[in-house]
């Protein structure tokens, strides 16, 4: 401790030498932290206020689903239907 408050010139350099490491380090780093994700999924969300959700179910949901189903290369079908709202999410090859 009494070296640093006696040499206070040296412990200031070498803090400053640190962040400056540090921040030349930062810039050069060749991560990417975000890759470019590409998910083969649609979400299709219908509204239809003041319905219920048997409502919905049978006259948006159902309709979609069998509509989207006719489509080539489909894995997955998922639907949810709630006051007012229909969601149907179709995931592809």
């Amino acid at each position: 401790m009494s070296f640093s408050i006696r040499r206070y010139v040296l412990a200031v350099g070498l803090f400053v030498a640190v962040v400056a490491f540090g921040f030349l380090s930062m810039f050069n780093l060749g991560i990417d932290l975000l890759p470019a994700i590409n998910i083969p999924a649609v979400v299709i969300k219908t509204s239809y206020p003041g319905a219920t959700p048997s409502v919905v179910d049978q006259q948006v949901t159902q309709i979609i689903e069998n509509t989207v189903s006719t489509v080539a290369q489909i894995t997955d079908i998922n639907s949810n239907s709630s006051i007012g709202v229909s969601r149907v999410v179709v995931t592809f090859d």
